[in-house]
């Protein structure tokens, strides 16, 4: 299972910053983190505000070799999201486990045949399907066909309420798709994501902070609530720990045989035996 703690921009462009929430999501079981990286000019070309607060938060060049180095020296994975072709230019030199696709951007067809064409299949891709139907993900499964592909549920909703969830869609994605599912939670708490484990997925993505109020989040827009579906080192840690519970769960075999420690608890206060019909105290 991977467990990726999602920096997006929480990071506030400090690499120092960085480092302490790599260091806190490994110490609470991430098995992965990924950031975001955009070209800020281009992107946000038709909003100032965002585009200035925005570009004081992107890495550059050296301080994503910083962030790999550490990530190398914590001992764990790595990867971002890539907004544009330039960002994805500017990963792939740092060799990054994964290439990751919002679901924003998969709506652009022109813009998936761009990853493929760069991509040449050196690194495995991960599509969000926020908002898109499944006529639409079979189309990036066909465009995709020859990549190692991961697709993931979610909600375009931050945070998304348990009736927006959709959660059983993962099921069908399942059935529909030859390739490994995940879900990515923007979700209060982490309840959801549990189920996701228990339906199978072989991915768990949730966004990540120091902070343990959740309250110290680059959001969007002011309106956005990001903070309410971002979870800190503890929340996180007691997420891993929940799915590693799950998952043991799921692999258990099945014993036929009654354990001798609920016999003798059953029995402290004087032998019980099945007698057929009738249960009676000796």
């Amino acid at each position: 299972m991977e467990i990726v703690a999602e920096f997006t921009y929480n990071h506030f462009g400090d690499i120092n910053r960085a480092k302490r929430m790599i260091v806190e999501a490994k110490k609470a079981g991430a098995t992965c983190v990924k950031f975001e990286l955009r070209n800020n000019d281009n992107y946000y070309r038709n909003n100032s505000e965002i585009r200035n607060r925005r570009s004081k938060y992107e890495f550059s060049g050296e301080q994503i070799s910083e962030f790999v180095a550490h990530c190398k020296k914590v001992n764990i994975g790595w990867f971002a999201s890539v907004h544009d072709i330039d960002s994805l230019k500017k990963i792939i030199p740092f060799h990054p486990k994964y290439i990751k696709i919002a679901s924003r951007e998969a709506r652009s067809f022109e813009f998936l045949k761009k990853v493929v064409e760069i991509n040449k299949k050196k690194f495995p891709i991960i599509i969000s399907t926020g908002a898109l139907t499944f006529t639409q993900i079979k189309k990036i499964a066909l465009l995709m066909r020859y990549e190692r592909l991961t697709f993931l549920h979610t909600s375009c909703l931050y945070p998304s309420d348990i009736d927006d969830l959709n959660m059983n869609r993962i099921k069908k994605m399942k059935e529909l798709f030859d390739c490994k599912i995940g879900y990515s939670g923007h979700e209060e708490g982490f309840i959801p994501s549990l189920y996701a484990c228990f339906l199978g997925v072989d991915y768990i993505e949730r966004h990540f902070t120091l902070e343990e109020k959740n309250n110290r989040v680059a959001k969007g827009k002011k309106s956005f609530k990001d903070y309410l579906c971002t979870l800190s080192p503890i929340i996180f840690a007691e997420m891993v720990a929940s799915i590693k519970a799950i998952e043991q769960m799921k692999i258990q075999k099945l014993k036929k045989s009654i354990n001798p420690k609920e016999l003798e608890r059953v029995n402290t206060y004087g032998k019980l035996q099945w007698d057929g019909e009738d249960l009676f105290l000796k």
